[in-house]
């Protein structure tokens, strides 16, 4: 490999609030690979670093989670600066370097490479008194090497025994944290991990529940109660993979109920949308049950390997107040977080259906910017994430950790894997 080409920024050792490195050419030639480092040093105090623009990333580490750390992205193929953003309230220094290099030409455009084909043989020695040296063989030219593959999110991901899932309501992140009448929220969010850039990809309520649970909106812009769809879902899928799913719904009347019976209103329970679980009334009485039965599963160590928890009207914050909402929290998730199911590689995902504002990213996603707090003896603490993200990756991430095919908007592209929230 030769270098090619770099770029290169530096700061001065006051604090920065950003530092961007742009390449001296584009690096469009095929098998080209851009390696970009940033270095921060800042103590121990962890840091992450704005994503790169125009590059297609394979891997990149974005935290610092120690001094003198190195921060870094590999590239193929890709055209842009790499700029990053430092979140830091002290002082720090920071410097960077893009360089890239060429792989290999021409490029082999079968992934396996072709085998180096065999030397000339050496001829045999002329019979003059002088006998001719043999001629050297030209050497065979080095195939390009075969590009590592983008690693798979479920090689990223761990593979949670046990996935808890709880939707709250109506609530933009601001109105949530940094709020004193949510004193439990935030000792979560501040203990654990929180999505401080996640997005609710529509409103009213419904569309939101449908994307987290089948990865699409299916057309759907209202609260109706009949507009049922006949796609597949992640309980399908969960359960095609050998593992167990039930939601708890309270205020629910009893398992399986179809329609509204206040505080329980059904646009906040999507299972029962989906034809394949509403018309089979066996399946449909054991997955969706009030949630009275999640203390006595818990209790029993017999919860299912993903839990989805709908409070009702007034728990979730969506017609009662934030404080009342907090006040639920506290007293329904420590059992959860006490429980076997969830210290043995157990996940909490902790979410709101939408905000209150048409705030937006990442191509799909236009609900506002919602409060998620991940929380796992796997995942990461005292961290907060300022990835865009929206309620497709949660879905996504759901799908990869266990290897099951990504639904709808899911696979899209402009879908990022939660990947950042755990070690």
């Amino acid at each position: 490999m030769s270098l090619d080409r770099t770029g290169t920024a530096t700061s001065g050792a006051t604090a920065v609030s950003s530092l961007a490195v742009s390449l001296s050419g584009a690096t469009t030639a095929p098998a080209e690979i851009v390696f970009a480092g940033f270095g921060v040093s800042q103590g121990a105090a962890p840091q992450t670093w704005g994503a790169p623009s125009g590059f297609s990333l394979v891997n990149k580490q974005d935290s610092n989670p120690v001094s003198e750390a190195i921060l870094s992205a590999q590239v193929v193929s890709a055209t842009g600066s790499y700029s990053a953003t430092q979140t830091l309230t002290t002082p720090a220094w920071a410097k960077g370097i893009v360089a890239s290099f060429q792989a290999g030409s021409p490029p082999v455009p079968s992934p396996t490479p072709s085998p180096s084909p065999s030397p000339s043989p050496t001829p045999s020695p002329s019979p003059s008194p002088s006998p001719t040296p043999s001629p050297t063989p030209t050497p065979s030219p080095s195939p390009s090497p075969t590009p590592s593959p983008t690693p798979t999110p479920s090689a990223l991901l761990p593979n949670f025994s046990h996935v808890f899932v709880i939707v709250m309501e109506n609530q933009e992140i601001t109105d949530v944290i940094g709020n004193s009448s949510a004193p439990y929220l935030n000792g979560l969010a501040n203990s654990n991990a929180l999505g401080t850039q996640v997005y609710a990809i529509s409103h009213p309520s419904l569309p939101n529940y449908l994307a987290l649970a089948g990865g699409s909106t299916y057309g759907v812009t209202t609260d109706c109660t009949t507009c049922y769809v006949s796609g597949s879902n992640l309980a399908d899928q969960i359960e095609a993979s050998g593992r167990t799913f039930r939601a708890y719904l309270e205020g629910m009347p009893s398992p399986c109920f179809v329609g509204d019976s206040y505080p329980y209103m059904q646009k906040h329970n999507p299972w029962i949308y989906f034809d394949d679980m509403r018309t089979n009334a066996t399946r449909c009485a054991a997955d969706l049950v009030p949630y009275s039965q999640l203390s006595t599963d818990l209790t029993n160590n017999t919860v299912p390997n993903f839990v989805w928890i709908t409070p009702n009207m007034c728990n979730d914050m969506h017609d009662c107040s934030i404080a009342s909402g907090d006040a639920w929290l506290s007293q329904q998730v420590p059992a959860i977080l006490n429980s076997a199911a969830f210290k043995n590689g157990g996940v909490l995902f902790l979410t709101w259906d939408e905000g209150n504002t048409y705030a937006a990213c990442c191509t799909d996603a236009a609900g506002g910017r919602v409060a998620t707090i991940v929380v796992s003896p796997l995942g990461k603490t005292a961290y907060q994430s300022s990835v865009p993200e929206t309620l497709y990756g949660l879905l996504r991430t759901i799908e990869d950790a266990w290897s099951l095919p990504e639904l709808g908007d899911a696979s899209c592209s402009c879908t990022t894997v939660m990947r950042e929230y755990f070690r």
